[in-house]
């Protein structure tokens, strides 16, 4: 899963205030403050950078044991998949 890329879904659209990031979903008008990790993280899914690269940036960029930051990382992408939030890249990258 780490070789892969996602976009973020068509039903969401987000804003980012004071680091934080909002998600707003289109279809239950729902809004979802994600916390300073989550946002970090989720600014960086754009369908180009893989997952392994994300966790390398939190690995830079906060402070921790990789494996722990690796473990988190999926988990938060797994919640993301499986709330429809992201969902995987269709095309190749030439």
């Amino acid at each position: 899963m780490n070789n892969n890329r996602f976009v973020k879904s068509k039903r969401v659209s987000t804003n980012t205030i004071n680091g934080n990031s909002f998600i707003y979903l289109e279809d239950t008008k729902e809004t979802i403050q994600l916390d300073e990790v989550a946002s970090f993280i989720w600014n960086q899914i754009n369908g180009v950078r893989k997952i392994s690269e994300i966790i390398n940036s939190c690995v830079n960029y906060f402070e921790g044991d990789y494996c722990e930051i690796k473990t988190s990382v999926s988990d938060f992408f797994n919640t993301l998949i499986s709330e429809k939030l992201i969902e995987k890249r269709r095309r190749k990258i030439e």
